[in-house]
């Protein structure tokens, strides 16, 4: 009996660590006017993150797939989540 189609789970786990808790930058447009000057944006962030990605696949023998992706980013006051759905379809 021939298989039809394959099933493929995977995932991940990890954690990052920075150094500093507070990242900021100076920036100007370049296309602004000279009155236009440089301004500083900051972000306060946790120094350790989580992050939890999952996947799962369906595959036919047709070239058929279907998958569906999730990842999720997790810090003592953010969160993140995102998903993904893929259809593909020979034709």
């Amino acid at each position: 009996m021939k298989r039809r189609c394959c099933l493929v789970v995977s995932g991940r786990v990890g954690a990052t660590f920075m150094s500093n808790d507070d990242w900021s930058t100076t920036a100007q447009f370049t296309a602004a006017p000279g009155s236009v000057g440089r301004f500083t944006t900051s972000l306060g962030d946790n120094k350790s993150f989580l992050t939890v990605s999952a996947s799962v696949q369906l595959s036919s023998l047709k070239g058929g797939d279907l998958r569906i992706d999730y990842e999720g980013h997790f810090a003592g006051e953010s969160v993140s989540n995102n998903g993904k759905l893929s259809l593909i379809v020979p034709f």
